[in-house]
Formats: C-alpha cells, sequence, structure tokens
C-alpha cells in the first residue's frame, strides 16, 4: 500500500498584510521579497486566498536576507489592523472568561494556519498555552512571535491593557535588541526554552473579558465551525498525519496514543486508514522524514540530538534511514542547505 499524497499546510492570505505594511514602512520592496515566493501583492488582496507553506517560507526566508531587524515577528504585529484576523479575534473577545478565549484561539486559529496546533496545558501551579506550529525552524520563531504579537494586541483590545503572564517561551536565543520584546509584550521573556508558548497564572484564566458576550460568541462559534469545516474536509489520513507530526516532538509515538487522540480505537484507526490505502508506519515515516529536514536546518542541534527526538535508538540508525530517504548523510544534508535567493530587481 502506498502513502495518500499529503497535502500541504496552507496559511490566510491575510496573514500577511500586515508583513507587506511592516515591509514598506521599513522601505524594502515588498514586490520583491513576495517574488521569492512566487506570490503578489495582488494575490493576497484576495481575502478567501490561501499561500502554501512552502510559498510562505520562502517569503520569511527572503525577509531574513533583507533586515536583522530583532523581533521581527513581533514588528509585523504592530501592523495588524482589526479586519486581518476579524473572525477569530471576535470570536475571543466575546468568550465569557480568558480561559474561554484560548479555547476558542485554540480551536479556530486553523482559520489562519492550518498547521497551528495550540493546547492549553497543567504546568505545576501554572498552566501553559503551547503554541505548536508546523514551521522549521528557522522561521518558526519568526512566526510565534508573530502569534504572540498578536496575542498581546488582542489582550490589550479585550481588557484595555497588556495582560501579562509570568513568561513568554521562546526557543531562540536572546538578541541583542530587546527593544520589540519590552515594547509590545507585557511578560519576561524566556529565550533558548524548551518550548514556544505562555506560562500563565491559573488566576488569569478566570478573569472576564470587557466584551463578553453569550449570545455573539455562540453566533460566532456556528459561523466559525462552518468555515472551519470547509476548510478541514479532512481524511482520517490527514487527520493520523497531523496528530503525528505533533507527538513526534516527545519521540516515535505508538498507534495506540494516536488512536486515543483521535477518540478512537487502535483497531478501527487501522481500518480506517486500510480503507484509504495507508497504514500507520508509512505515515510515521513520512512526518519523521518531514521532521528530520526542519530540524537539520537548526544548527543548535546534534545529529544524535535529532535522532533522539525523532525517536530513533541512536544516531546510526537514524543515519542510516536518512541516507535511504534522500541519498544523503544528515552531515550532507544540512551543509547543502541555503537560504533562497532573492529575486533581482528587474
Amino acid at each position: 500500500m502506498s502513502v495518500a499524497k499529503e497535502r500541504e499546510p496552507t496559511i490566510a492570505a491575510a496573514a500577511f498584510w500586515p508583513v507587506v505594511d511592516y515591509l514598506r514602512a521599513r522601505g524594502h520592496d515588498a514586490d520583491r521579497i513576495l517574488a521569492a515566493g512566487k506570490t503578489s501583492v495582488e494575490e493576497l488582496r484576495h481575502c478567501d486566498a490561501r499561500i502554501p507553506h512552502a510559498r510562505a517560507i520562502a517569503i520569511y526566508l527572503s525577509i531574513r536576507a533583507v533586515t536583522d531587524e530583532a523581533g521581527l515577528g513581533l514588528r509585523f504585529s504592530s501592523f495588524v489592523k482589526g479586519e486581518t484576523f476579524a473572525m477569530l479575534e471576535y470570536a475571543a473577545r466575546a468568550s465569557a472568561t480568558v480561559r474561554d478565549a484560548i479555547e476558542v484561539t485554540n480551536r479556530y486559529a486553523r482559520l489562519i494556519d492550518d498547521s497551528f496546533a495550540f493546547r492549553l496545558e497543567p504546568a505545576g501551579s501554572y498552566s501553559f498555552w503551547r503554541l505548536d506550529m508546523n514551521w522549521p525552524e528557522p522561521v518558526r520563531g519568526i512566526v510565534t512571535e508573530y502569534v504572540l504579537g498578536i496575542i498581546s494586541r488582542a489582550s490589550r483590545v479585550l481588557f484595555g491593557t497588556k495582560l501579562p503572564s509570568k513568561e513568554i517561551w521562546l526557543r531562540v536565543p536572546a538578541p541583542r535588541d530587546m527593544s520589540a520584546y519590552e515594547e509590545l509584550l507585557a511578560s519576561p521573556v524566556r529565550f533558548s526554552a524548551p518550548d514556544y508558548g505562555v506560562l500563565m497564572f491559573p488566576e488569569l484564566l478566570e478573569r472576564r473579558p470587557n466584551s463578553a458576550d453569550p449570545v455573539l460568541a455562540n453566533l460566532l462559534g456556528q459561523q466559525a465551525e462552518s468555515m472551519l469545516a470547509a476548510l478541514r474536509r479532512e481524511s482520517i489520513c490527514d487527520e493520523v498525519r497531523r496528530v503525528v507530526a505533533e507527538e513526534l516532538r516527545t519521540g516515535a509515538p505508538a498507534m495506540d496514543r494516536i488512536a486515543r487522540r483521535l477518540a478512537t480505537t487502535p483497531s478501527t484507526l487501522r481500518r480506517r486508514l486500510s480503507d484509504e490505502g495507508v497504514r500507520y508506519k508509512d505515515l510515521l515515516e513520512a512526518a519523521r522524514r518531514e521532521s528530520a529536514c526542519a530540524y537539520l536546518s537548526d544548527q543548535r542541534l546534534t545529529v544524535t540530538e535529532i535522532a533522539f527526538r525523532l525517536g530513533y535508538r541512536d544516531a546510526t540508525t537514524f543515519f542510516k534511514v536518512f541516507k535511504r530517504w534522500t541519498g544523503q548523510t544528515p552531515a550532507e544534508y544540512r551543509k547543502n542547505l541555503v537560504d533562497p535567493p532573492l529575486i533581482p530587481n528587474p
């Protein structure tokens, strides 16, 4: 049996409106940078348009090639307008509590980027809002900063002030220039953290937004559900692939764990995958390969660390498997990674 063709994640074109405004405000040629991702400003004007991740990654890498400004994603968020993420923002604003607003965001963030997998988890005496995103490490920090900036902006709208948390976690190292983090975030930032997310005081979750409206929240929830259903149209193969990618962060997930995440049994999951002509082990291998390539783009990770993250017993096993996948050793693949060049001016 062969693996069904993987559907590439997409991001709403509206997410790039603030990025274009940032570029123009800084005097950069936005059209030229977008061209590196085979995208145009005209395409972004279509409200329902979605950009494949590969093109979005090329755009972000091209931006990095023309500016080393610290806190890039945060600076993008400062150009967000009310209409940019209207549905998601309005649904969160109408929620009864901060906890409800977070759950709304967790569920409907995929309207913006269908690789997002946010979840609220207990963390000792705190709560941790984990921001999982299926982006390669060179741009994942930018995207996460962008999201955190939007969250900070939303808190000002909901409460009239920036909502302080215990800590904001970023996996990126601390920059020399901290101005964007001090200006646009309300909480201390822990750099080189093990994950991306927000460590929150439990009492914060029960606060009531100024704009809480149960009737409006219900209406917006129904509309958001319809939009999400139209976007997803997920087969069981798509669902398993998405959950496996989320679980790979702690090693290779067993099939019974994935079945529990999808509220089914291993035998039923196996049968449904078989109906689509797919085997679980093939989906797992495909997810491992994609994650391996993303990890290798992060120069801070050793091959041994990557092997462990992907659930392999040792680096030798990972070495052999990666060579079978790509025809290259992990070291060769890493050496050949280059940022896509900018499209030259005509």
